[in-house]
């Protein structure tokens, strides 16, 4: 049996996982939402589009073994390197969708620039952040983290203006 403040130590001790979930859980979103909008592109997929999809969706399947261990070793840069490769590689497997799309374009198809502008932030964005975030984490992996959730709580705040002002 636990105590009641052992409980609420170790419950304490699990903030840092919540709190990477949280994190992680917004970025995936962000990376489904844009991922939907390829897939509404056009009525054909080729076999590189989904294989470049199957790339994007084990770099998904993977994400909770990188968002463990940033959450319990953030201290350490690997763990934030590792974190930010798995995204990069969601967001570049983004991009290869966007790219096999772009080679289809006039075959009577939906172009790719009718994607959403968020769309196209993401694929751009994801790997450029991510690229900050582990040469931060070389100086300090604290650093690192901070990008994410800066990125993150940015996101939020100009996706509920937009909100607010429609």
């Amino acid at each position: 049996v636990v105590s009641d403040a052992e409980f609420r130590t170790s419950l304490r001790e699990q903030l840092p996982s919540v709190f990477a979930w949280f994190i992680s859980f917004a970025l995936l979103c962000r990376l489904w939402i844009t991922q939907h909008a390829l897939l509404d592109c056009g009525n054909m997929r080729s076999r590189a589009f989904v294989g470049v999809n199957f790339i994007f969706l084990g770099a998904v399947s993977f994400i909770a073994f990188p968002t463990a261990l940033v959450s319990e070793h953030p201290e350490q840069a690997l763990s934030v390197v590792i974190f930010s490769v798995c995204y990069a590689i969601a967001g570049l497997a983004l991009g290869g969708m966007w790219f096999l799309l772009e080679e289809r374009e006039g075959e009577g198809e939906k172009e790719p620039e009718e994607l959403a502008k968020g769309a196209k932030r993401v694929i751009v964005g994801i790997p450029l952040v991510a690229i900050v975030a582990c040469v931060l984490s070389q100086l300090n992996p604290y650093f690192g983290v901070a990008v994410w959730i800066t990125v993150l709580f940015v996101g939020l705040t100009i996706k509920g203006r937009k909100v607010r002002g429609q």
